[in-house]
């Protein structure tokens, strides 16, 4: 489609489409799969070519790791929720070396349990996705990662004392726009 595109379109054609929503009539199902596509493209662009997301993830890290420490030492707290969008969960598995690049759908839910295995004397880590447990690059494709381990990969996500600028839209879509192919992706209701 030759039009102008502003990014920020792609969250609304994207809702429609996950709520089962009509699409506006001047938008037609091959704008909005394209839109689709360059608007994933645009937001995954930055977890594939920078790792400045890592860095924004490391705060909500650290902040799991201190509730970790936390129960281990004073047994509490045994649930601890919290609330977040789906690229900050992007951000958060690609830090963990565990996202598979399927984006979380609406309502997804990610879980972080910490087992304390007594024969071992260790602790273990698993995270699941809406239910399933997730491989951790971080400790070679398993489900049940040491905690040490893990705690070392959310010490490594801390950035540098020099700050840096996060690439901008623009600088994306440039990247992009080099390698961008058609692929017929198509919007799922």
């Amino acid at each position: 489609a030759n039009v102008t595109w502003n990014h920020m379109l792609y969250d609304c054609i994207l809702t429609s489409g996950c709520a089962g929503l009509p699409l506006p009539q001047a938008i037609s199902s091959e704008l909005a799969d394209e839109a689709l596509y360059w608007g994933f493209q645009q937001s995954t662009a930055a977890v594939f070519y920078s790792n400045w997301t890592t860095w924004d993830a490391s705060q909500a890290l650290q902040w799991l790791a201190q509730r970790m420490h936390h129960a281990i030492e004073h047994g509490l707290p045994k649930l601890a929720l919290w609330s977040t969008h789906d690229s900050t969960m992007i951000y958060l598995l690609n830090a963990l070396h565990a996202w598979d690049n399927i984006w979380p759908g609406y309502g997804s839910a990610l879980v972080l349990e910490l087992y304390a295995d007594r024969t071992a004397h260790e602790f273990l880590v698993r995270i699941l996705r809406d239910g399933q447990p997730l491989k951790l690059g971080l400790c070679d494709d398993k489900v049940l990662c040491p905690l040490t381990r893990f705690l070392q990969a959310v010490e490594s996500t801390k950035p540098p004392a020099t700050p840096c600028t996060p690439p901008t839209p623009t600088m994306a879509l440039s990247l992009l726009s080099q390698a961008w192919q058609p692929t017929g992706l198509a919007m799922v209701a």
